[in-house]
């Protein structure tokens, strides 16, 4: 003789409603809102990253006896300076639209 078998419960008798999702404009808001959230989060990471390639590149300069002079003048570095200024104003301006704030 084997135990019926039934379903788990959680303690609820009432099924949970099937939540409402929104359509039409209200649907591509919401969808604009998140892609312009994203867009900003990876824009403000690249600069960060970017950012950091600067200060080791800096920080390996100051440590030795020729000096960052030479370090800041290097193009490639020049060429990072300029990715991460425009991924930081990618972000400011992603977030002023997201938030409808004026862009600085």
């Amino acid at each position: 003789m084997t135990a019926p078998t039934t379903a788990a419960s959680n303690g609820h008798t009432k099924p949970r409603p099937t939540p409402e999702y929104n359509h039409g404009m209200a649907r591509v808001q919401e969808a604009q809102g998140y892609h312009l959230a994203s867009v900003a989060r990876d824009a403000a990471g690249e600069a960060e990253r970017l950012c950091s390639d600067i200060m080791h590149a800096a920080s390996a300069a100051y440590t030795r006896e020729t000096g960052a002079a030479a370090t800041f003048t290097d193009p490639a570095l020049i060429a990072k300076a300029n990715e991460a200024m425009a991924c930081l104003a990618t972000a400011v301006i992603y977030l002023a639209d997201l938030f409808g704030l004026p862009e600085v």
